[in-house]
């Protein structure tokens, strides 16, 4: 979709409400995030030679470049910054901004955590054992706060991230109104004061407060998603003082990191630009939708459950190393084809119908927590 059409889509929904279609080319880019998160779980983190005890039973040490897949979760946050703001322009109020969150991400996450914790605890090796305290903390997306308490699935500590970022732009932007992208800037600049402040004084608290709390290691890449995303719909100034925002606590933050992190994080750069230019139609092929359409599915049952599948054809039926891998994944794409299928999207569907009437009722009830919509003029065509 280039950027005229989506003006037009957006300007065509604003007058009648219907939803934007479908930005093909962001489900090819979950596809790619998740098939490199894929990768890093299945040859790097729990193998040799980053891990001892190589829970994969692999005959072989693969090459520890790529462990680098991991940042296919900072690929997904910057999606998520794109399709989170496109979805707040599409609700009419905050209670219905969070319940469509809610409903999106909740049931089938719960099913993932089940199906983890049973396998894991039956099959899986001691590393990957759980409480039944666990599982219910769990359930209340609350792990990183519990004194003691482990995720199910390790994976599971970017929806904690994620849930933090849809309490705190629903919040900024209702408060704001056409105002987003002054408001969000205050906000990034008061946690980077917190995290400054904290540093200097040695008061871990505002430090573990700005991180923890406010976001503050991922804040960049959530905001150059909601700049790209201003960008692709015309609102070129808001959008370029999003990306510098973004740059800026991303060199704060991340100056010191190595320079394949920097490498990394420049071609996601590339991609979204390509994107905004209209170069990557080409990568909405059938394989790679497929893919993108059940990457949060996938996300939630590749990594435990396939690592255990992997130790088990490796090690019971001395399947070749890569053959295992391969049929692991396999068998996650299945299992998360049909969480997608059979949870996902139909309790979504039943959920958002059932509180239709309560988005409805909860406008006349709670008018300050409406959101104000954009102006047709917002997304004027660039010249």
């Amino acid at each position: 979709m280039t950027i005229a059409k989506l003006q037009h889509t957006a300007q065509h929904r604003l007058g009648d409400a219907r939803p934007l279609q479908r930005l093909h080319v962001l489900d090819a880019f979950r596809a790619l995030a998740i098939l490199a998160v894929l990768v890093c779980h299945y040859f790097a983190t729990w193998g040799l030679p980053e891990y001892a005890g190589n829970l994969y039973g692999y005959q072989h040490a693969y090459p520890v470049w790529l462990g680098w897949g991991a940042l296919g979760v900072e690929f997904f946050f910057i999606i998520s910054g794109f399709v989170i703001f496109m979805t707040l322009e599409r609700c009419h109020g905050l209670l219905e901004f969070w319940a469509r969150r809610f409903a999106r991400l909740y049931p089938a996450y719960v099913v993932a955590m089940a199906l983890t914790f049973l396998i894991a605890n039956t099959l899986g090796p001691p590393e990957f054992a759980s409480s039944t305290a666990d599982f219910l903390i769990g359930l209340s997306l609350s792990t990183p706060y519990v004194s003691g308490a482990k995720f199910v699935d390790q994976v599971y500590w970017s929806l904690v991230v994620e849930l933090q970022f849809y309490i705190a732009i629903g919040i900024v932007y209702v408060l704001a109104g056409k105002r987003f992208a002054t408001l969000w800037t205050l906000y990034a600049g008061a946690t980077l004061a917190c995290w400054f402040i904290g540093r200097s004084l040695g008061m871990h608290m505002l430090v573990a407060l700005a991180n923890r709390v406010f976001l503050l290691p991922y804040l960049a890449h959530f905001t150059l998603g909601i700049a790209f995303y201003f960008l692709y719909t015309g609102r070129i100034h808001r959008g370029r003082l999003l990306a510098a925002l973004a740059l800026s606590m991303y060199l704060l933050i991340d100056a010191q990191a190595p320079a394949v992190w920097h490498a990394m994080h420049a071609m996601m750069v590339v991609l979204f630009v390509l994107f905004l230019r209209g170069k990557l139609e080409w990568l909405a092929v059938a394989p790679l939708q497929f893919l993108g359409k059940i990457s949060y599915s996938l996300y939630l049952v590749h990594a435990y459950i396939g690592i255990i599948l992997i130790g088990l054809l490796t090690r019971v039926y001395r399947v070749p190393d890569l053959i295992a891998a391969l049929g692991a994944a396999i068998a996650c794409l299945a299992l998360a084809y049909a969480l997608t299928e059979t949870v996902e999207r139909p309790i979504k569907r039943t959920l958002l119908r059932w509180a239709a009437p309560l988005f409805r009722s909860s406008q006349r009830q709670w008018p300050s927590l409406a959101f104000v919509r954009p102006s047709p003029r917002a997304f004027a065509p660039r010249h």
